[in-house]
Order: structure tokens, then C-alpha cells, then sequence
């Protein structure tokens, strides 16, 4: 899953997550915060408290990516997930909420699922 923060906004989307080349959901602003939306999903889910710390998260999650696809090694990938969970929580991502994007993507990669 990929971040493709786009150079302009569109309305109120800043962003799309992309898998395998096509768009999968969005990332909007609502009163200042970055929200999430998918077309699968009635849910709409908190990203970040502001746009600042979504672009941070963002480069982060982007970094941990390309990091962790260059290794097979189980440790070295709990190494990568370690490194991500720090960057997202200094960039200002609330990972002990539950119905958090960010969480939910932290909980997926420590499963191995990305």
C-alpha cells in the first residue's frame, strides 16, 4: 500500500492510497483534520490532527515501505515495524487509538500483513 500525496488538492482530498496502480481510498480534510475514506468502508477514520503530521506520517510510512521490502529476514522486519511505530509517534500519529488509520496499519505490518 502506497501514500500519494497529491501536488494540489482536489476539493477537499490531499491524498489517495494506492494498491497495485489503482486508487483505493482517500485522504481528506475536515475542520483542519486529515480523515480517511474508503469506497468499501461506511467508516470514516481519523489520520492526523493536522495536515503538517499526516505529511510527516506519511514520508514515514513511505520510508518503512521501502525498507521493509528489501528484506525477508522476520527480525529485521520487526526491526522496520519498531522504526515506524517511533516515526509515526513523533510525527504526531495517535497509535493507542483504536480506531486510528495509523494504528490499524502499525497492528497489520507487526502481523506481517504489509
Amino acid at each position: 500500500m502506497k501514500i500519494v500525496l497529491l501536488p494540489q488538492p482536489q476539493g477537499d482530498i490531499i491524498a489517495r492510497e494506492e494498491q497495485f496502480g489503482e486508487c483505493e481510498g482517500e485522504f481528506y480534510l475536515e475542520e483542519g483534520r486529515v480523515h480517511y475514506r474508503h469506497a468499501g468502508d461506511e467508516r470514516a477514520w481519523l489520520v492526523n490532527a493536522d495536515q503538517q503530521s499526516f505529511k510527516s506520517c506519511v514520508d514515514a510510512w513511505n520510508r518503512y515501505n521501502i525498507a521493509v521490502s528489501g528484506t525477508t529476514d522476520e527480525a529485521e522486519q520487526m526491526g522496520h515495524v519498531l522504526k515506524l511505530k517511533a516515526e509515526l509517534e513523533d510525527a504526531g500519529a495517535s497509535l493507542d487509538q483504536e480506531e486510528c488509520f495509523w494504528s490499524v496499519l502499525v497492528e497489520q505490518a507487526e502481523d506481517g500483513l504489509l
